[in-house]
């Protein structure tokens, strides 16, 4: 899974569980989002994260909380992500990126799905691993559309 494991000198099996973990925090943020659960989502983030949604960017875990408070209640969403790579840097220290396809509707309004791509930095805290960066950007999005 990893695209650069020979970054550091940690024995194979070390990277394969740090890896795991981090797959799994991919995940966790897909479920998290899909089911509203803010501080359920919150709680993956490091207090000092920075989140680029598109070109926004949210710096904190106070500031993502309110960003999420303010997301609209009739919506109903599920994340997809694939062709995660993952390189270990460290003990501590992944970065990560993948694609993600995302499923919305609002009430009884359909949006179009969406294909995205995400660029993380994990981080290894006392709470275990977390996202403490992401850069979020759409693709194939129609020319006259920002991305």
């Amino acid at each position: 899974m990893s695209g650069n494991a020979r970054a550091t000198t940690l024995p194979e099996s070390t990277i394969a569980t740090i890896e795991r973990s981090c797959l799994r925090l991919v995940h966790e943020f897909n479920h998290r989002a899909d089911e509203q659960d803010n501080e359920g989502l919150l709680a993956l983030f490091t207090e000092d994260c920075r989140y680029d949604l598109a070109g926004k960017v949210v710096d904190g875990r106070a500031q993502l909380r309110a960003v999420l408070a303010a997301g609209r209640t009739d919506r109903g969403m599920v994340h997809m992500s694939s062709d995660l790579i993952l390189d270990v840097l460290d003990e501590t220290t992944v970065t990560g990126r993948g694609r993600v396809l995302i499923a919305e509707i609002f009430g009884t309004e359909r949006a179009p799905i969406r294909f995205a791509t995400f660029t993380d930095e994990y981080r290894l805290t006392d709470e275990g691993w977390r996202i403490h960066r992401r850069r979020f950007r759409h693709m194939l999005t129609p020319i006259d559309q920002p991305t």
